[in-house]
């Protein structure tokens, strides 16, 4: 059985808890792991409409209004970006942030993507495939 199988799939074979082992096998260095229950990020999370409020505070011009946050692995969202002339990745591989990505309003082809823990608010815009990743906004909480 492959883990690349969609959430509606793997629920046919396997309860939460075997679905969280298998990830452990797959991912056994995620921060996630070493945080207690009650801190694991989920859908009914306060911090989670705290942080949607916190990004639309934020005002920045072009970006539509943020209604929903999805909780991601750093890894699939670090993008490399240049900061006096070196080329960094700001996040950590093996953390878990909420995130979004939306289009620019009045930029059609540029995104911008959000990410946000309990002690950063990241706000970055990119063209098709993260082209011309530039960071809007890295805020420490």
């Amino acid at each position: 059985m492959e883990l690349t199988l969609a959430t509606s799939q793997w629920r046919k074979w396997w309860n939460r808890e075997e679905y969280k082992n298998v990830l452990r096998q797959f991912y056994p260095s995620l921060k996630r792991w070493q945080l207690p229950a009650d801190q694991l990020p989920h859908a009914t999370s306060p911090i989670k409409q705290k942080l949607i409020d916190e990004v639309n505070a934020l005002g920045i011009s072009g970006m539509p209004e943020i209604n929903n946050l999805f909780v991601l692995l750093g890894s699939y969202i670090n993008m490399e970006y240049e900061v006096n002339g070196n080329k960094v990745k700001l996040l950590d591989d093996n953390a878990t942030y909420w995130c979004n990505q939306v289009e620019r309003l009045d930029s059609p082809g540029r995104c911008f993507g959000i990410a946000c823990d309990e002690r950063h608010i990241f706000v970055s815009e990119y063209g098709k495939d993260g082209v011309d990743a530039e960071i809007v906004i890295f805020k420490r909480q």
